[in-house]
């Protein structure tokens, strides 16, 4: 009997590109924050309050939270 690894979904993942690796709006390029792993350093760990964990500054889609730096969670 085989069995077969399942893809695990990390936990620590990148608030701005949503954990895709890719730059929002046009994915041919990696994300800016992540470099296109999809994932967060395991340091950060609070949801950012001004963002909510979206890693974008509230009102634009394009620019980064000014207050996490586009993490998505803080210290």
């Amino acid at each position: 009997m085989e069995f077969k690894k399942s893809p695990r979904k990390s936990r620590y993942i990148c608030g701005y590109c949503g954990g895709t690796g890719k730059r929002p709006g046009d994915l041919a390029l990696p994300c800016l924050i992540c470099g296109g792993t999809g994932r967060r350093p395991a340091k950060l760990k609070k949801e950012c309050a001004f963002c909510e964990g979206t890693g974008r500054r509230p009102g634009s889609s394009a620019l980064p939270c000014p207050t996490c730096g586009g993490w998505g969670y803080t210290k």
